[in-house]
């Protein structure tokens, strides 16, 4: 049987061991930074939340490279620091982590970021081309070659006379098909390149009118007979759809009449009523009807009419 002090020593050494683990126990490990962020001009800046419980002696900073790889390091007391010094327009991996006063250090908190460009570079494009194939123009643009990394995105954004916005959307390629484009009409073309979300680059400014193009069909709306006439109202293509000038209605029922009836072109293109007269009684006539715009004349609208006894 054990003697009563080796029980002694056994009983000291849970003893030990469970105050030990108490102490352990009672340290405090540092929560995770919050709302970390790289400013404009080259700041990392972040915060300690408000539910931390441990006293914090330092922070620790670490910058690394995409692949992972550790390029900078360093500990402040300060919740900012300045990170000029790297490289501009790359893309880092920043990282922070709290070190309480017993010096455990917390989880860290990464941010995913790209070090703005020097105050000497040039974010101005320098070309913006524009070619139309069909219905679609199709937008080309670049910055100078020594400043082409340090442009995230670009934004294009289309006027249509000017101040009506047509479209506006962002995207990192340096090309997009403009679709689907109103013929007749005056666009302007705004690229400009951007590193962050705000506007960096001045915008590029192009002009283009889109061609012209024949309307479609007209369509036939009514037909109301008569014993030696008939009256025919038409509906002409939305002007939204297509802007080319307008100048006549062709009425093709050959070989008893061919008729071009000038039409005073305008925005709202309200249906538009044709009267054939001198046709004769319960006579049969086929009719073809175009449309002739400043780009041709469009395909003909087929029917046959017959007037009343």
């Amino acid at each position: 049987m054990a003697s009563a002090l080796q029980r002694f020593t056994f009983l000291l050494g849970i003893l030990a061991g469970t105050i030990h683990l108490s102490i352990q126990d009672e340290e405090c490990v540092p929560g995770t930074v919050q709302n970390l962020t790289l400013t404009a001009n080259s700041t990392l800046n972040w915060v300690t939340p408000n539910t931390e419980q441990c006293s914090i002696a330092a922070y620790l900073v670490e910058v690394a490279l995409q692949d992972g790889t550790l390029q900078w390091s360093y500990t402040t007391q300060d919740t900012t620091v300045d990170v000029g010094h790297l490289e501009p327009c790359q893309t880092y991996f920043f990282r922070v982590f709290q070190v309480s006063t017993d010096n455990i250090t917390g989880s860290g908190w990464t941010v995913y970021a790209n070090t703005p460009p020097n105050s000497d570079v040039d974010l101005e494009l320098a070309y913006v081309n524009h070619t139309q194939v069909g219905h679609t123009v199709r937008l080309e643009w670049g910055l100078a070659p020594q400043h082409a990394h340090c442009a995230r995105r670009y934004r294009v954004v289309i006027y249509v006379d000017e101040t009506n916005v047509a479209f506006d959307q962002y995207t990192t390629l340096t090309a997009m098909n403009i679709n689907n484009l109103i013929p007749c009409t005056n666009y302007t073309f705004a690229v400009r390149a951007l590193f962050t979300l705000i506007e960096d680059g001045p915008a590029t400014l192009v002009e283009h009118r889109t061609y012209d193009d024949i309307n479609s069909r007209p369509e036939l709306i009514s037909v109301t007979p008569d014993r030696n006439k008939v009256t025919l109202v038409w509906q002409l293509q939305e002007y939204s759809r297509n802007r080319c000038h307008i100048s006549s209605l062709h009425l093709n029922g050959s070989p008893n009449f061919d008729i071009n009836l000038e039409i005073p072109d305008q925005t709202n293109r309200n249906p538009f009523p044709v009267t054939i007269d001198n046709l004769a009684a319960a006579g049969l006539y086929y009719l073809r009807t175009s449309v002739v715009n400043s780009a041709g004349e469009s395909a003909p609208f087929l029917m046959a009419v017959q007037t009343l006894e």
